[in-house]
């Protein structure tokens, strides 16, 4: 994709990336969104993702490396940056999804079976999952409101 950031999208501090890009390059580029001002929308805390340089063959290497992101193409989790922003959103997305994996298949069940079924809920495994890795579709008021079945169960 060689689209230029459109004019009317502005990067808040942003005059450090100006060398960072070559024409032709694949970037994923995200955050959060605001209206300055004067009504021009603007990235607040870009995060920037190098998905493919030019000449690369076909771009099935950009393909794969979103595909492979955990950022992009799917709902992701906020967290705040801490230590003076040395430890990132990011950070915490990659290691949280390390530890969730690292789960053991058989994680106990505190709430017993029939009581489990009757409230319909999920199990613990899951709703550690789904709490920071939605399903795509995902109500985002439902999120942000903690009313999804991981927020509950």
């Amino acid at each position: 994709m060689d689209r230029a950031i459109p004019a009317a999208l502005s990067l808040v501090h942003g005059a450090y990336l100006q060398d960072k890009f070559k024409p032709g390059q694949m970037v994923a580029l995200y955050g959060k969104v605001e209206q300055d001002k004067n009504g021009e929308l603007q990235i607040i805390q870009p995060q920037i993702e190098m998905l493919g340089d030019p000449g690369e063959a076909g771009g099935d290497g950009a393909e794969k490396k979103a595909a492979e992101s955990l950022e992009i193409g799917r709902i992701v989790p906020i967290y705040e940056s801490i230590g003076q922003a040395r430890l990132t959103p990011r950070w915490f997305r990659r290691v949280i999804r390390t530890a969730l994996e690292s789960l053991t298949p058989d994680l106990p069940e505190p709430i017993p079976a029939v009581i489990r079924s009757r409230l319909r809920l999920i199990s613990p495994q899951e709703a550690l999952w789904k709490v920071h890795w939605p399903e795509p579709g995902e109500s985002l008021n439902d999120l942000q409101s903690w009313h999804t079945p991981a927020h509950i169960g």
